[in-house]
């Protein structure tokens, strides 16, 4: 029987977090899915766990990176191997609730113009939102709904939202081929969000559903700050947001967002240089050096998209856009320049 949801899960170096994971998933009472298991390249025995451990399961697949290619290009394998009519790209390091299969049914049976799903992500052993979905803001930031809040039920209701995560993002897998799939030049970080514009310029909806839940080790003892840095998520965020606007905003978006956001990134870099934070500082001036030296790519691919454009800017923006006051940002760029949490 062909799979009605292909669970795809990818995996760098992350070991501990696999056996619990993917127990989460097998707690699902419905068999109409598959797991498809993809290993980045990792070298600390991440592949070999999980095929002993699970080698009895027989909805789970094993596929395997020779090296390390990032997150983008590991999903998209996957994504092409699949055979699910739906894709959950869920993180090695989350927990899930069981209960996810029916709400994915049921949501996307609802309409046609639904493409993507994102569920309640809590941090770790609590009730506190890592996530719940992001507004677009008029300077080119994502402005997060939850901010780290307690649930205490602020969130329960169906939604349309700009932005998810990649932590527990489920999409209909014929418009991630019409619109593309994750962009490669995103070694990982806003990949998933440049996918949800794209979705969205193309005419479908990204919508928040209380009723799928993961619980998710960002930023936990198990996952702690050295790790972001080692995986350049500073460089990565930078390079991935300047490229995402370029990409995807309209015409006249373009020119009056795009040079305020570069000029915030400057600010940033230009800060953490006079706080003698080399590594931040090198890495957003590589962001946006990467953007210039690319710049031809960029608008090739800016093309193609806005030649899939039904709905505009001035339309998107109105339905999940929102506004914050100029504490809020400073707010935000204290938190990014000094590492605490915002």
């Amino acid at each position: 029987m062909k799979p009605r949801v292909t669970v795809i899960v990818s995996n760098y170096n992350g070991r501990q977090f696999l056996e619990g994971c993917i127990n989460s998933i097998l707690q699902e009472k419905s068999k109409a899915y598959e797991i498809l298991f993809i290993d980045d390249g990792s070298r600390d025995g991440s592949y070999e766990l999980v095929a002993e451990t699970f080698s009895h399961i027989k909805n789970l697949r094993l596929l395997r990176n020779a090296e390390n290619l990032g997150t983008s290009k590991a999903l998209n394998r996957a994504l092409h191997e699949s055979k699910g009519t739906y894709i959950f790209f869920l993180n090695n390091d989350t927990i899930l609730k069981p209960g996810w299969f029916t709400v994915i049914e049921q949501t996307f049976s609802r309409s046609k113009k639904i493409a993507v799903i994102q569920g309640k992500i809590y941090r770790a052993n609590t009730k506190n939102f890592d996530y719940a979905g992001d507004y677009m803001g008029p300077f080119g930031f994502l402005i997060e709904r939850a901010q780290g809040a307690r649930d205490t039920g602020q969130f329960d209701h169906i939604d349309r939202v700009f932005s998810v995560k990649g932590t527990c993002l489920i999409i209909r897998k014929n418009v991630m081929l019409q619109v593309g799939a994750f962009d490669e030049d995103y070694r990982f970080g806003l990949d998933e969000t440049d996918l949800t514009w794209r979705a969205w310029i193309a005419g479908y909806e990204t919508i928040f559903h209380p009723g799928i839940t993961v619980w998710h080790y960002y930023g936990t003892k198990k996952k702690t700050a050295a790790y972001y840095v080692d995986a350049k998520i500073h460089y990565e965020g930078c390079k991935n947001m300047i490229a995402m606007h370029i990409k995807n905003l309209g015409r006249k978006r373009l020119v009056t967002i795009l040079p305020i956001h570069i000029a915030c990134w400057l600010a940033l870099a230009c800060a953490s240089l006079a706080r003698l934070d080399t590594y931040k500082s090198s890495a957003l001036f590589g962001g946006i050096w990467w953007n210039i030296t690319h710049l031809a790519r960029t608008l090739q691919k800016r093309r193609i998209i806005q030649k899939m454009r039904v709905i505009s800017d001035d339309d998107l923006f109105a339905l999940v856009g929102a506004h914050r006051d100029m504490t809020y940002y400073f707010s935000k760029a204290t938190s990014y320049l000094t590492g605490k949490p915002f």
